[in-house]
Protein backbone atom coordinates (compact mmCIF):
# COMPACT_ATOMS: atom_id res chain seq x y z
CA UNK A 1 0.00 0.00 0.00
CA UNK A 2 1.26 3.48 -0.87
CA UNK A 3 2.24 5.78 1.98
CA UNK A 4 1.86 9.55 2.12
CA UNK A 5 4.92 11.78 2.36
CA UNK A 6 5.42 15.55 2.51
CA UNK A 7 6.01 16.70 -1.06
CA UNK A 8 9.32 18.27 -2.08
CA UNK A 9 7.78 20.11 -5.01
CA UNK A 10 9.05 23.38 -3.51
CA UNK A 11 12.33 22.63 -5.27
CA UNK A 12 10.61 23.71 -8.50
CA UNK A 13 9.21 26.99 -7.13
CA UNK A 14 10.26 30.26 -8.71
CA UNK A 15 12.64 32.34 -6.63
CA UNK A 16 9.94 34.88 -5.82
CA UNK A 17 7.68 32.16 -4.37
CA UNK A 18 10.20 30.77 -1.88
CA UNK A 19 9.63 33.40 0.80
CA UNK A 20 5.89 32.74 1.03
CA UNK A 21 6.34 28.98 1.08
CA UNK A 22 9.02 29.11 3.79
CA UNK A 23 6.76 31.36 5.87
CA UNK A 24 3.96 28.78 5.58
CA UNK A 25 6.23 25.98 6.79
CA UNK A 26 7.59 28.14 9.63
CA UNK A 27 4.01 28.92 10.64
CA UNK A 28 3.02 25.25 10.50
CA UNK A 29 5.78 24.39 12.96
CA UNK A 30 4.97 27.36 15.22
CA UNK A 31 1.20 26.76 15.26
CA UNK A 32 1.51 23.11 16.32
CA UNK A 33 4.18 22.93 19.05
CA UNK A 34 2.58 19.93 20.75
CA UNK A 35 2.96 17.93 17.53
CA UNK A 36 6.24 19.30 16.23
CA UNK A 37 8.06 19.30 19.53
CA UNK A 38 11.65 19.35 18.22
CA UNK A 39 11.81 20.80 14.71
CA UNK A 40 15.34 20.91 13.26
CA UNK A 41 14.95 24.63 12.42
CA UNK A 42 13.63 26.93 15.14
CA UNK A 43 11.13 29.69 14.55
CA UNK A 44 13.85 32.31 15.09
CA UNK A 45 16.20 30.56 12.67
CA UNK A 46 13.47 30.41 10.02
CA UNK A 47 12.83 34.13 10.49
CA UNK A 48 16.52 34.89 9.98
CA UNK A 49 16.89 32.62 6.95
CA UNK A 50 13.82 34.15 5.31
CA UNK A 51 14.93 37.72 6.01
CA UNK A 52 18.40 37.05 4.60
CA UNK A 53 16.93 35.33 1.53
CA UNK A 54 14.58 38.26 0.81
CA UNK A 55 17.44 40.73 1.21
CA UNK A 56 19.89 38.80 -1.01
CA UNK A 57 17.25 38.10 -3.66
CA UNK A 58 16.37 41.80 -3.86
CA UNK A 59 20.07 42.68 -4.15
CA UNK A 60 20.55 40.05 -6.88
CA UNK A 61 17.61 41.38 -8.90
CA UNK A 62 18.94 44.93 -8.78
CA UNK A 63 22.68 44.34 -8.60
CA UNK A 64 23.06 41.56 -11.17
CA UNK A 65 25.82 38.97 -11.35
CA UNK A 66 27.95 40.63 -8.67
CA UNK A 67 25.26 39.76 -6.11
CA UNK A 68 24.66 36.23 -7.40
CA UNK A 69 27.11 34.33 -5.11
CA UNK A 70 25.54 35.78 -1.94
CA UNK A 71 22.06 35.02 -3.26
CA UNK A 72 23.02 31.43 -4.09
CA UNK A 73 24.26 30.90 -0.52
CA UNK A 74 21.02 32.34 0.91
CA UNK A 75 18.96 30.16 -1.43
CA UNK A 76 20.93 27.02 -0.52
CA UNK A 77 20.55 27.77 3.20
CA UNK A 78 16.78 28.21 3.07
CA UNK A 79 16.37 25.10 0.91
CA UNK A 80 18.48 23.12 3.37
CA UNK A 81 16.17 24.31 6.17
CA UNK A 82 13.11 23.26 4.19
CA UNK A 83 14.66 19.87 3.36
CA UNK A 84 15.59 19.24 7.00
CA UNK A 85 12.06 20.18 8.11
CA UNK A 86 10.54 18.03 5.36
CA UNK A 87 12.53 15.00 6.52
CA UNK A 88 11.60 15.69 10.15
CA UNK A 89 7.89 15.84 9.25
CA UNK A 90 8.18 12.72 7.10
CA UNK A 91 9.73 10.71 9.93
CA UNK A 92 7.31 12.06 12.53
CA UNK A 93 4.14 11.64 10.44
CA UNK A 94 5.03 8.14 9.19
CA UNK A 95 2.38 8.45 6.49
CA UNK A 96 -0.34 10.17 8.56
CA UNK A 97 -1.78 12.81 6.21
CA UNK A 98 -3.24 15.02 8.95
CA UNK A 99 0.20 15.52 10.53
CA UNK A 100 1.76 16.31 7.16
CA UNK A 101 -0.95 18.86 6.43
CA UNK A 102 -0.49 20.48 9.85
CA UNK A 103 3.05 21.29 8.80
CA UNK A 104 1.74 23.02 5.65
CA UNK A 105 3.63 20.62 3.41
CA UNK A 106 1.47 18.93 0.76
CA UNK A 107 0.86 15.23 1.37
CA UNK A 108 1.61 13.07 -1.62
CA UNK A 109 1.77 9.37 -2.44
CA UNK A 110 4.74 7.23 -3.32
CA UNK A 111 5.40 3.50 -3.52
CA UNK A 112 6.75 1.99 -0.32
CA UNK A 113 8.85 -0.54 -2.21
CA UNK A 114 10.28 0.54 -5.58
CA UNK A 115 10.86 -2.24 -8.07
CA UNK A 116 14.63 -1.74 -8.23
CA UNK A 117 17.48 -0.04 -6.46
CA UNK A 118 18.39 3.39 -7.88
CA UNK A 119 21.20 3.93 -10.35
CA UNK A 120 24.64 5.24 -9.40
CA UNK A 121 24.68 9.03 -8.89
CA UNK A 122 26.58 10.93 -11.59
CA UNK A 123 27.87 14.48 -12.06
CA UNK A 124 28.63 14.99 -8.38
CA UNK A 125 29.45 18.62 -7.60
CA UNK A 126 31.41 20.26 -4.80
CA UNK A 127 32.05 23.82 -3.72
CA UNK A 128 34.15 25.32 -0.97
CA UNK A 129 32.54 27.17 1.89
CA UNK A 130 34.53 28.91 4.57
CA UNK A 131 37.78 27.39 5.77
CA UNK A 132 37.55 23.57 6.31
CA UNK A 133 34.00 23.48 4.85
CA UNK A 134 32.61 21.79 1.72
CA UNK A 135 29.13 21.70 0.16
CA UNK A 136 28.36 18.75 -2.11
CA UNK A 137 25.42 17.77 -4.30
CA UNK A 138 24.35 15.49 -7.13
CA UNK A 139 21.48 15.46 -9.63
CA UNK A 140 18.30 13.64 -8.63
CA UNK A 141 18.40 9.88 -9.20
CA UNK A 142 15.18 8.21 -10.31
CA UNK A 143 13.55 6.07 -7.58
CA UNK A 144 16.04 7.29 -4.94
CA UNK A 145 14.52 7.85 -1.51
CA UNK A 146 17.75 8.87 0.21
CA UNK A 147 21.34 9.82 -0.59
CA UNK A 148 24.53 9.11 1.28
CA UNK A 149 27.95 10.67 0.86
CA UNK A 150 31.47 10.04 2.10
CA UNK A 151 34.37 12.47 1.88
CA UNK A 152 37.87 11.01 2.10
CA UNK A 153 40.81 13.32 2.77
CA UNK A 154 44.20 12.99 1.12
CA UNK A 155 43.57 10.15 -1.33
CA UNK A 156 40.76 8.13 -2.93
CA UNK A 157 39.37 5.11 -1.14
CA UNK A 158 42.11 2.45 -1.13
CA UNK A 159 41.51 -1.02 -2.61
CA UNK A 160 41.06 -2.57 0.85
CA UNK A 161 37.94 -0.44 1.40
CA UNK A 162 34.92 -1.61 -0.62
CA UNK A 163 31.25 -0.68 -0.69
CA UNK A 164 28.76 -3.49 -1.22
CA UNK A 165 24.98 -3.57 -0.69
CA UNK A 166 25.07 -0.40 1.39
CA UNK A 167 27.95 -1.46 3.63
CA UNK A 168 31.47 -0.07 3.77
CA UNK A 169 33.91 -2.94 4.28
CA UNK A 170 37.43 -2.27 5.60
CA UNK A 171 39.93 -5.09 5.05
CA UNK A 172 43.31 -5.33 6.77
CA UNK A 173 46.07 -5.81 4.21
CA UNK A 174 49.76 -6.16 4.73
CA UNK A 175 50.59 -3.42 2.26
CA UNK A 176 48.54 -0.49 1.00
CA UNK A 177 49.06 2.08 -1.72
CA UNK A 178 51.54 4.88 -1.13
CA UNK A 179 49.93 8.01 0.30
CA UNK A 180 50.08 11.48 -1.24
CA UNK A 181 52.35 14.25 0.00
CA UNK A 182 49.49 16.29 1.49
CA UNK A 183 47.55 14.28 4.06
CA UNK A 184 45.64 15.27 7.22
CA UNK A 185 47.84 15.78 10.25
CA UNK A 186 47.33 14.30 13.74
CA UNK A 187 43.82 14.89 15.00
CA UNK A 188 42.50 15.96 11.58
CA UNK A 189 39.53 14.35 9.82
CA UNK A 190 40.52 11.57 7.41
CA UNK A 191 36.97 10.60 6.38
CA UNK A 192 33.47 11.93 7.00
CA UNK A 193 30.13 10.23 6.33
CA UNK A 194 26.80 12.02 5.80
CA UNK A 195 23.79 9.72 6.24
CA UNK A 196 21.02 12.33 6.05
CA UNK A 197 18.50 11.70 3.25
CA UNK A 198 18.96 14.88 1.24
CA UNK A 199 21.21 15.26 -1.79
CA UNK A 200 22.91 18.49 -0.75
CA UNK A 201 25.42 17.89 2.03
CA UNK A 202 27.56 20.11 4.22
CA UNK A 203 30.88 18.88 5.60
CA UNK A 204 32.88 20.93 8.08
CA UNK A 205 36.00 20.61 10.18
CA UNK A 206 37.95 19.06 7.31
CA UNK A 207 41.72 19.29 7.04
CA UNK A 208 42.66 22.57 5.30
CA UNK A 209 44.70 22.53 2.08
CA UNK A 210 44.11 18.81 1.59
CA UNK A 211 42.44 17.36 -1.50
CA UNK A 212 39.22 15.53 -0.64
CA UNK A 213 37.50 12.82 -2.68
CA UNK A 214 33.70 12.79 -2.63
CA UNK A 215 31.59 9.69 -3.24
CA UNK A 216 27.78 9.52 -3.43
CA UNK A 217 25.33 6.65 -3.34
CA UNK A 218 21.54 6.53 -3.66
CA UNK A 219 19.11 4.12 -2.03
CA UNK A 220 15.52 3.12 -1.52
CA UNK A 221 13.59 0.37 0.25
CA UNK A 222 14.78 -2.17 -2.33
CA UNK A 223 18.50 -1.52 -2.27
CA UNK A 224 21.47 0.82 -2.56
CA UNK A 225 23.48 1.85 -5.60
CA UNK A 226 27.21 1.44 -5.98
CA UNK A 227 29.43 4.43 -5.22
CA UNK A 228 29.75 7.24 -7.72
CA UNK A 229 33.03 8.11 -9.37
CA UNK A 230 34.97 10.34 -6.97
CA UNK A 231 34.84 14.11 -7.27
CA UNK A 232 38.02 15.77 -5.99
CA UNK A 233 38.42 19.28 -4.55
CA UNK A 234 41.01 20.96 -2.31
CA UNK A 235 39.70 22.32 0.97
CA UNK A 236 40.46 25.93 1.87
Amino acid sequence: MAKSHPSKSYHTLAFDKIENFAQQIRQGMADNPTVFTAPPVTDAQFHTLIDVYVDKYAAYKTGGSAQKPAFEVAYANIMDALDDTNEYVDDLADGVVTIIEMSNFTATKTDDTPAAAPAIPVNVTAERGVSTELFTDCPKVEHAQFYGCVVVAGSPLPPQVTFNLGQFIFRNEEEGPAGPAAVPGPGMVIAAFDVTKKRRKRFFGLAPHVTCYIYYYAGNATGVSALSEPKSIEVL
